[in-house]
């Protein structure tokens, strides 16, 4: 089973949004592709994919916060990522690695482990700051992006 999350997360979580610590820095250019998409083929709809991810992301927190201790088994650490993965690369930000974490809203060593599996799978990828080689970037990979997408523009 996933980490604690510890007490007050959850709600501080909830009122912050998907983490804000990304960033700014130009997108890849075969993720920066994605970064204007708004809307699925196929599918008529006022609400752009990203406003819809935000939404979802929001009411996993908020089912934490009113599960109390009971959210715990409710964690999925790798949807959380990609969720915000996606969000944050439709505002166009590069996320670090201890960002993408702090998104996973598990303890930090879980979330590494997940983010690891889902390279693994070819889910994220990973590259270093040319600024600061201590840290890494994570960010979907082309074809998950276009999945969750898809799959966003289905809901």
């Amino acid at each position: 089973m996933g980490g604690m999350i510890r007490n007050g997360a959850a709600s501080r979580r909830l009122a912050a949004g998907p983490h804000l610590r990304a960033t700014t820095a130009p997108l890849p250019s075969e993720i920066a592709v994605f970064a204007g998409l708004t809307e699925g083929t196929g599918r008529a709809s006022d609400v752009p994919l990203v406003d819809r991810a935000r939404a979802i992301y929001a009411a996993r927190r908020r089912r934490d916060a009113m599960l109390g201790a009971a959210g715990q088994f409710f964690h999925d650490p790798a949807w959380d990522i990609m969720l915000d993965l996606f969000i944050q690369t439709e505002d166009q930000q590069i996320v670090s690695v201890s960002s993408a974490c702090v998104g996973a809203c598990v303890a930090h060593t879980t979330a590494l482990r997940c983010l690891k599996a889902m390279e693994r799978k070819g889910v994220v990828s990973f590259r270093h700051d040319p600024f600061d080689k201590r840290r890494r970037f994570v960010s979907l990979t082309v074809e998950t992006h276009r999945r969750i997408a898809s799959w966003l523009a289905e809901v």
